[in-house]
């Protein structure tokens, strides 16, 4: 699905309205709906509810909700924030359509504002929490605004927040950037947010995640003529087309009887003294996403712990180190270049070490690992601080390495280099200047393109995934999983299709290890354990193939 700024959104508006002759009260009218309907469905035992409305079209949205929930029978109070100013055309029309019955303050000043906030203390006195449940309807700002809020909005935000009532937002919580999801200094987290058409960048990146709560995309009646033109800068990344990737490749490794070479070697270069669970996480992460061997590369004095440890699929490479603080020193890359031209995949970086030996031992390892279309590099963790100041080690090879900082990590990243300010931007920017596929991890992960592909520069998992695993290690899983595909021949995507999917996957097995084990309970290694679970039931679901026979053998 597509996601677009607000500006993107607006031609979107802009093409209905004025090329296709679609009133604007027709959408404002379905988008109103949709908010009331959701109210409905989710929270029907919901007797009293709080519009919050602004003077634009986003609470002129509110007002319409306010209509319908009063016509099923709730207690429906509106305040308006107005400041003294005129509301847009369609929002005055829709508060000269709002019913006797329901209670309407207008604040056009502090006093108002106080008064208001004082009705809203009576209401809720006279409420029993027992018996009766409040919610509020966050109508006030919308996708247009910018900068600090101050005045009678923040007020008013500052006050209901402090109810703790469910809210639900039309559009986007008021106080959060359409664009980049920053928090504009008040709001109110939204346990659902309606928004309208299509999803807006704002609600998946930034404080956006928190406070949108659950994201409802309510179709409000725009044609595809009307959203089909839009560029998105971002879109997300969903299981049918993932699934579809799968269908669609012929050769897929479990369809065929190959040798295990066949099926892709890395090399994962992790771990130092007290982080050796790094490469361990990694490294079965990647066997378990299908590749058919790994080699552990770890410092040499820490080899013996990690042959204990490591399963016995796994094959372990001991390397020269700096044995005093036991991380890989820059003479080790003597000892891993027997390994350059059998592996496919170099993964390398977890639990690394911020020792400049260290650093200078990755950077030396990506310059002399072969650069062919067959090859690919993962690069996350402690490994990617080797890049900060010189990310030319990383371009201009024939498969653009893959990159997975999070938040913290990317910043660190970006810092030396004159970025734009805006994420996205900032994103695409960093992608250009290293030639790299960026994975941004956290709860709404982004994948970001150097170049176009098929169109695309940034997609976004909004399908899988949980808190759950915002647990240590998680990360490195993640760098084994997209080893372990990029690793496979026979799969033949790109590097950013295969950080889609790995990304998805990840998500996949981690929601399903949350309702096996609980969420609270999760560590990094349930998410591996339940990989074969997640690839089978993802398949089942998404991935079918014809069962194409010749000469009574299936191909």
């Amino acid at each position: 699905m597509k996601v677009l700024t607000p500006k993107e959104m607006r031609a979107v508006d802009d093409r209905a309205i004025n090329e296709m002759g679609i009133p604007g009260l027709q959408l404002m009218e379905n988008a109103g709906r949709s908010v009331a309907e959701w109210i409905m469905e989710n929270l029907p035992d919901t007797d009293l509810v709080i519009v919050l409305a602004g003077k634009g079209n986003n609470g002129g949205d509110g007002l319409v909700a306010a209509r319908y929930l009063a016509e099923d029978g709730r207690d429906v109070r509106v305040i308006l924030i107005r400041d003294g100013k005129d509301l847009s055309p369609d929002c005055k029309t829709n508060l000269e359509l709002l019913p006797s019955v329901i209670d309407i303050t207008i604040v056009d000043n502090e006093k108002g504002l106080k008064s208001a906030i004082a009705e809203l203390h009576e209401l809720a006195a006279q409420k029993s929490p027992l018996t009766s449940a409040i919610i509020a309807i966050d109508a006030l700002l919308g996708t247009g605004a910018s900068g600090v809020i101050t005045g009678l909005t923040a007020g008013l935000l500052d006050a209901v927040r402090a109810f703790n009532w469910p809210v639900v937002a039309c559009d986007i919580p008021s106080g959060i950037d359409g664009n980049d999801g920053s928090y504009l200094g008040a709001g109110i987290p939204a346990v659902a947010t309606i928004t309208m058409g299509l999803p807006k960048t704002g609600l998946y990146i930034g404080a956006g995640v928190e406070y949108c709560g659950h994201v409802v995309v309510a179709d409000i009646g725009f044609p595809d003529e009307a959203t089909a033109p839009a560029v998105p800068s971002m879109e997300t990344i969903e299981g049918v087309k993932i699934g579809k990737l799968f269908a669609d490749d012929r050769g897929r490794p479990d369809e065929v009887a190959l040798h295990k070479g066949d099926f892709g070697r890395i090399l994962v270069v992790a771990g130092s003294r007290g982080m050796l669970g790094a490469n361990e996480l990694t490294s079965r992460a990647a066997l378990r996403a299908g590749c058919g061997l790994v080699v552990a590369a770890v410092p040499e004095s820490e080899y013996r712990i990690l042959a204990s440890r490591t399963g016995p699929e796994i094959m372990t490479a001991p390397v020269l180190c700096n044995a005093e603080l036991g991380c890989f020193a820059p003479d080790g890359v003597k000892d891993l270049e027997k390994y350059m031209e059998w592996a496919d995949v170099l993964a390398i970086g977890p639990g690394f070490s911020e020792n400049p030996d260290a650093l200078n031992f990755a950077r030396k390892l990506v310059k002399i690992f072969p650069d062919t279309p067959d090859h690919q590099i993962v690069v996350d963790a402690d490994g990617l601080r080797a890049f900060i100041d010189d990310p030319s080690p990383l371009r201009g090879r024939h498969r653009a390495p893959i990159l997975t900082p999070h938040a913290g990590e990317f910043a660190r990243l970006a810092k030396p280099h004159k970025l734009p300010d805006s994420l996205l931007e900032r994103l695409i920017a960093y992608a250009e200047l290293a030639d790299s596929v960026i994975v941004l991890k956290g709860a709404r992960t982004l994948v970001v393109s150097p170049r176009e592909t098929q169109g695309r520069r940034i997609s976004v998992n909004v399908e899988t995934g949980n808190a759950g695993m915002a647990t240590a290690g998680s990360g490195d899983v993640l760098t084994g999983i997209l080893a372990g595909l990029a690793g496979q021949p026979t799969i033949a995507w790109d590097p950013y299709r295969i950080a889609c999917v790995g990304v998805y996957l990840h998500g996949f097995a981690g929601d399903l290890a949350a309702r096996k084990n609980s969420r609270q309970g999760m560590i990094a290694g349930d998410i591996i354990d339940n990989l074969p679970t997640a690839f089978r039931q993802f398949k089942k679901k998404y991935g079918k193939l014809p069962n194409n026979k010749k000469n009574g053998r299936r191909r």
